[in-house]
């Protein structure tokens, strides 16, 4: 779904971007997690009868896949592009997406500015 994000400079110089956007239910991170975490263990079971890969499968997949599970369960969405005009040189760009984190950071394809894209 298309949204209007801000686009900043680090001295305060801000534009508005079109930019979309993907967001994650709290249901789809919860699921996603178990089912991450579920299946860690399950190839740790299947693996169990394998001599000398059950030392490493044991532990190993059960833990990826607590690892996994957790980022999914955190992970907010996704930006998929962004395109805006850069405050700095007052060019049309288009930034490349990414999940939602706190601090997001692109470099202006113009003039290289750093930009922090706010969602």
């Amino acid at each position: 779904m298309d949204e209007l994000v801000a686009v900043r400079l680090r001295d305060g110089r801000t534009a508005v971007a079109r930019a979309t956007v993907h967001r994650h239910s709290p249901l789809r991170r919860a699921v996603s997690g178990v089912v991450s975490v579920g299946t860690g263990f399950l190839v740790a079971l299947l693996l169990l009868p394998i001599p000398g890969l059950h030392f490493f499968s044991t532990w190993m997949f059960p833990l990826f896949g607590l690892v996994v599970g957790g980022y999914l369960a955190t992970k907010r969405g996704d930006v998929a592009s962004v395109s805006t005009t850069c405050p700095a040189c007052s060019a049309d760009i288009v930034l490349p997406g990414g999940p939602i984190e706190a601090s997001m950071w692109r470099a202006c394809s113009g003039c290289g500015a750093p930009l922090e894209l706010r969602v």
